[in-house]
This record gives structure tokens, sequence and C-alpha cells, in this order.
């Protein structure tokens, strides 16, 4: 529900903010006074083309936004603004559309930066704008096929279609994939068998270069180490006066202080323990030395091995648990790919399958569209004769879906649907965007809404023009029809109608007001006198008499809203 609208330096609107209430809204002024430049407003928040010329003279860039109130029906509203991640505020959006003088738009949806087509496409899920102006739903035929899914109750069903065409789009093409990938296939085959019976064949393990590589030292380093394990020897044996002797010597003489003082026990017992530990160190070097030898051929299998192993890595991964991840995912791939055929025939079997469930979902869509075809046609001939087209004929055509000249189930089903109208009597059926006025497209649409209200989820109608042309009885119907949906949805109207405004539950005057040698476009909220006031002049013309002031107040009294 749209709850207000702000229009900045627009056309001839300075300024202008205004609030609309849930139900029936009207905006009602003198010819010219500016009542289709609000309509012309909001159609920006619709995505409408906009240029420099739409912004006011001495200005440098004209500003519309609105402030809506999502309702529990906007349920696609929700779901289209948690797809794009785009916040809402306590069921509070606000959409905002700048036009500047230099022809570039800037659109905006809970302050995210938005293209004009996305504005477009949530303005299109919130309003329905009807008339004269650029923006009209009804003049497209996609919208013509959601009317009649809605009145039909068909739009779970669609959805289902919907949902199979696009599963058995992807199967389609994973088929093509998997045929035309044969010859790639079968070289990215040969490269994956390729690696991994190299890294089998090598039979590395975890932790193996490691131990090749100090053995390689080792092995490169032996007669430093020969060397090293002699002079440690040497140093530490006692029969060669090492280490051991000169520590022998020391205990011997720590038994003598101990002999004579205790306090120096502790000291022999450590220096003995420090003489064993020694001792051993020397008998573990001399089994160390014994077993030192040279193997030339040893060292040329470690480093072949190591060259192997650096080979592969430098291939398949910079470590040898690398290496043995690439082969385990090769083997993985090449499986799947060795399992192409079955994969085609698994592919071709649900492309069948899906086609077979596509068909008889879209079967079960067209019957339902069809049904509901001829009784959409006769309430909606039956309102539009009650709207003053007492000639018109209402038809609703579906045409098989052509896919390169031959019929194919779409997205959508396997028909195009499109409203055909004859609104004089004489006249053939014509596609509605050629052959309806503005009025007329709002009457038509009327009709619709009127027929449509409790399943339709667009939440806010804007008529424009709905009552041209019309009076008596065909007035007081039209004015009926909108008080009929307003009580389920919010609609804006322009009407010249005296009748039409009385059933108002908001009555908003449009005028044109100078100030400063500029002309200027002003909105206003009328009740009480003022209200009558405004429909003594529907009534009677510029000047209010006391007549038609005494008519207007029976009118408004007598109108369930209008009071």
């Amino acid at each position: 529900m749209l709850e207000s609208l702000t229009v900045r330096n627009y056309a001839l609107i300075e300024h202008v903010e205004v609030g609309f209430g849930p139900h029936l809204n009207v905006l009602s002024g003198e010819t010219g006074a500016g009542k289709s430049i609000i309509i012309g407003a909001l159609g920006l928040l619709l995505g409408a083309r906009a240029t420099a010329a739409d912004v006011r003279a001495g200005a440098d860039r004209a500003e519309v936004s609105g402030v809506v109130r999502l309702q529990p029906r906007d349920g696609e509203v929700r779901d289209w603004l948690a797809e794009r991640e785009l916040p809402t505020d306590d069921d509070t959006l606000i959409v905002r559309r700048v036009v500047r003088r230099t022809g570039r738009s800037g659109c905006f949806i809970a302050g995210v930066p938005v293209p004009t087509a996305q504005l477009g496409e949530l303005g299109g899920r919130l309003f329905d704008l009807h008339g004269q102006h650029r923006h009209q739903s009804l003049l497209r035929e996609v919208e013509h096929r959601r009317l009649l899914d809605h009145f039909a109750g068909l739009v779970p069903l669609a959805g289902v279609v919907a949902a199979v065409h696009r599963r058995l789009a992807a199967a389609r093409a994973r088929v093509v994939e998997l045929e035309s990938g044969s010859e790639r296939r079968a070289r990215q085959a040969e490269l994956l068998r390729h690696a991994a019976d190299e890294i089998d064949a090598a039979r590395l393990s975890t932790g193996e270069e490691e131990e090749l590589d100090q053995e390689r030292r080792r092995l490169t380093a032996f007669e430093r180490i020969s060397e090293a394990a002699h002079r440690v020897y040497d140093l530490t044996v006692e029969a060669r006066g090492g280490a051991l002797a000169s520590v022998r010597g020391a205990l011997d003489e720590l038994r003598t202080l101990a002999s004579y003082d205790a306090a120096c026990e502790p000291l022999h017992a450590r220096v003995e323990s420090a003489f064993y530990e020694l001792e051993d160190v020397a008998a573990e070097v001399r089994r160390y030395q014994s077993r030192l030898y040279f193997d030339g051929a040893r060292l040329a299998a470690v480093v072949e091995r190591l060259e192997q192993i650096h080979a592969l890595q430098r291939k398949y991964g910079a470590t040898v648990e690398h290496v043995l991840e690439h082969a385990r995912q090769a083997r993985a791939k090449l499986a799947g790919l060795e399992d192409a055929d079955g994969a085609h025939a698994a592919a071709g079997a649900e492309v069948r399958r899906l086609a077979a469930a596509l068909s008889e979902r879209a079967g079960a869509l067209s019957d339902g569209r069809r049904q509901a075809a001829d009784r959409l046609r006769g309430l909606v001939e039956g309102n539009l004769h009650e709207l003053g087209m007492p000639k018109a004929r209402f038809a609703v055509q579906l045409r098989p879906r052509l896919e390169r000249g031959e019929p194919e189930i779409g997205p959508a089903g396997a028909e195009a649907v499109e409203f055909l109208i004859s609104a004089n009597a004489g006249e053939p059926l014509r596609p509605l965007r050629s052959s309806a006025s503005g009025g007329e497209v709002s009457r038509i649409m009327l009709a619709l809404k009127a027929i449509l209200a409790a399943s339709d989820p667009v939440g806010t109608l804007v008529f424009d023009e709905v009552d041209a042309g019309i009076g008596g009885d065909v007035a007081i119907a039209v004015g009926d029809k909108l008080a009929g949906i307003a009580g389920r949805r919010q609609i804006l109207c322009i009407t010249h109608l005296a009748t039409v405004a009385a059933r108002a539950h908001t009555h908003l005057q449009v005028s044109k007001e100078e100030r400063a040698g500029r002309t200027l476009t002003a909105v206003r909220e009328v009740s009480g006198r003022a209200r009558v006031v405004e429909v003594a002049r529907m009534l009677s013309g510029h000047d209010a008499r006391d007549v038609s002031l005494r008519h207007a107040e029976d009118l408004l009294t007598r109108t369930p809203s209008g009071r």
C-alpha cells in the first residue's frame, strides 16, 4: 500500500507531499491543474522513461519518492526483495527515483542503488497503473496470462510448469554437454590416467622424502661424521687419557673428602652419576663407529629416488601429500569421465521423464485456462456493459506457443494468452494493445479488477481517465465498482465525476497556483466544507452555487463512504 508520495521539481510541481489512505483515493481538480502530473510522477517509480524535460525549469534535478507499507498479501514482493538482499524496515519500504537535467537517472530501493529495470520490476509488483500514461500493465501480454491464471486459481500449477521446464532445460543442456564433449573428455581422461599411473608407479609414502633427505646428508658427509665419532671416542675413553680418566680422578678425591666431611657426599654422588653417564656415552659412540660405513651405491639410489619425488612434486604438488591427493582426485575424475556413457543414458532418461511430466502438467494448465477463458469473457463483458460500453465484446485468445515455427511448451505453458476487445458494434476483435483508448483500457481493467480483486496480489491500483466520456447511471456504476474493489485493494483514481469522488475515503484536490510569477501544482486533502465545495464544483462547474452545494451535501450524505 502506498502511504505517501513526495515529488520535488517535477514538471509544474516544486514540492508536494501527498498522503494516501488504504481504500479509495480520488484526485480531482480543474482541467490542466496537474492531476495527471501526480500519476506521471508515480509512473517514474514503475520504471517509466524519464527525460531532462521532466525536470522543473530552474532546477537541476527532479526527485520522486514513495513510502510503501507492505501487507501480509505481499509475499511475492518480500520474496523478490529477499532474493536481491534488499532490506525492509518494519514492513516499510522506500523507493526513490532521481532525474537529472543531464538526462541521467538514479534509482533506489530501501536506500540501495539499483538499475531502472529493477525498480520497474518491483513497481510492477506494487502498483497497476492504467490510463493515458506510458506505463500500462494491461497492454503487456504477460500480464494477460498472469491475470487469467489468478482468476482460474492456476498460479500454483503455473509455478510447477515453470519449475519442471527449468529442470528439463538443465537436463537437455546436460545431454548436449555430454554429447559435444566426447573428444574433450577423451583427451582429459588420457591426461588424468597418465598422471594417476605415474604417481601410483612411484609408490610414494608420507614422510619418505624427509627420511631420504636425512640419509642422503649422512652418506654425503660420511668422512666428516666418521672423523667426529673417532674424536668423540678419543676425548672420552679412559684408556687413552680422555675425559673419563679425569672424572675418575675427581671421583677418587671426592670420595676422600666425603670420608672427612659428610657435606661432600652429594657432590661425590653427582660426579659418580656423571662418570657412569659419560662411560655409557663412550660405549655408544664406539658402537656407532663400528656401524659406520660408506655405501656409494646406496647414495646414488637415494639421490635418484629424491630426484623422482621432486620431479613429481614439480608436476603435481608441492609436497608428497599434495602429489598423492592429485592422484586420488585424478582417479575420481577419471571414474566420472569413464562413466560418461552411463551419465549420457541417465541424462537422456531424465529428459524423457521431465518432458512427459511437463507435457502432463502443461496440458492440465491449458485445460484450466481454456475453461477459465470462457468464464472470464462472460464476466468481463457483463461488467463492461455496466461501465458504459454496451456493445463491447471481449475474448481471451489462447494460441499455441511456437519455437522455430513449431509448437513447444515454454516456461509459462503451451500457449500465449492475449486479451482481445471490440469496443463498438461492427468492429472485429483486436488485440487490446492496438485498439483501446486510454479510457477504455482503464474501464477494461476496472472490469477485470472487479472480478479479480480477491486473487490478484498487486495491492495498489491506479486509474486515470476511467470516467472519460461517461455520466448518469454509468458514472454511478463506475463509482460502485471502484468502491467495491477498494474494500480489498488501495485505489488511486483521477476523476472528473462527482458521483465517483463522493465514494472516496480520501479526497485529494489538485490545483494550480501562481507564486512569484511561477505556476505551481499543489495537492491538499479536502474534508468537511472544503470537500462539499469541491464536489459542488464538479457538479456545476467553476462557480459553486447554493443549489449545487445542496446537491453536493446530499450526494455526500447518501454515499456510503462520502462522509
